[in-house]
């Protein structure tokens, strides 16, 4: 499988692209819509074709309206948008991609629609890990159901899972379960819901 990992510089936030060989499917996460461009242009020279736009979360009504301009397939709030044609949509909690496949995990916490795709042994994960780390919003807006979101989806999976955020944590642009609980913002808090709660909450 084909990857690569983008970094904004002026935010630390990561895009991420990945293509299928074979099939020559590209999906993008999180773009920037500024770096359509370069996005495009790694498309081409992998000699692939854009299946879909994937978004963990957006905050940004504009940047929203952007990559709808784009008119390719997106993916967000749990739903696609701009479909093009008349058929049926494609499943809500999986995107086929070659031979393999994404699970679309909903996530909730940090916005209340936040998605995470599991591809592999690849989690991309937006700012579920840490929200304190995205400027437009460093407060979950539900912290009950982002410690639901962690214990449920992140922490169940095998240890050998790669953690992908949507922003460098730490100077981390990847993580794995032995990491986290390490390196996140106060890594003990993860051991109990109260703590967790109440660091969160009155931060």
């Amino acid at each position: 499988m084909w990857f690569r990992q983008l970094i904004d510089n002026q935010t630390q936030a990561l895009t991420y692209v990945l293509g299928d060989p074979a099939s020559k499917e590209v999906v993008v996460l999180d773009p920037q819509p500024r770096d359509w461009p370069l996005l495009q242009a790694l498309t081409d020279d992998f000699g692939g074709k854009l299946k879909a736009i994937l978004l963990t979360h957006n905050h940004q009504p504009d940047r929203l309206q952007r990559l709808l301009a784009l008119k390719h397939p997106l993916f967000y709030a749990g739903r696609w948008h701009c479909l093009p044609g008349t058929g049926a949509a494609w499943p809500t909690s999986h995107l086929p991609l070659g031979n393999t496949t994404l699970r679309m995990l909903p996530t909730p916490g940090h916005t209340l629609e936040c998605t995470s795709f599991l591809w592999e042994d690849r989690l991309f994960c937006g700012d579920l890990l840490d929200t304190s780390l995205c400027t437009e919003q460093p407060q979950p807006q539900d912290t009950a159901r982002l410690w639901e979101s962690q214990q449920q989806q992140v922490l169940t999976l095998p240890a050998d899972t790669l953690l992908y955020p949507a922003h460098i944590i730490h100077g981390r642009m990847v993580l794995n379960l032995h990491d986290y609980p390490r390196l996140s913002a106060g890594g003990e808090r993860l051991r109990s819901r109260d703590v967790f709660m109440s660091a969160l909450e009155n931060h």
